[in-house]
């Protein structure tokens, strides 16, 4: 797994994080990646994960930044 993911994720786990919600397009099963996303969703139960993300549905990565 590549490092920034790593990292973006355990910022997530810090319950003061003000995202709210992250939506991610996953492609396969990696399982950890789903290790993390668990520990995540415990550490930060407010956050709302949505990993099937489709491009029709799912607002442009720029919604996140305003």
């Amino acid at each position: 797994m590549a490092r920034g993911l790593w990292i973006l994720f355990k910022a997530l786990e810090n319950p003061n994080c003000n995202l709210k919600h992250l939506q991610l397009k996953t492609y396969g099963t990696n399982l950890e990646i789903e290790k993390l996303l668990v520990e995540v969703k415990e550490n930060n139960p407010k956050l709302m994960i949505d990993c099937n993300a489709s491009g029709a549905t799912a607002p442009l990565c720029y919604d996140f930044l305003c």
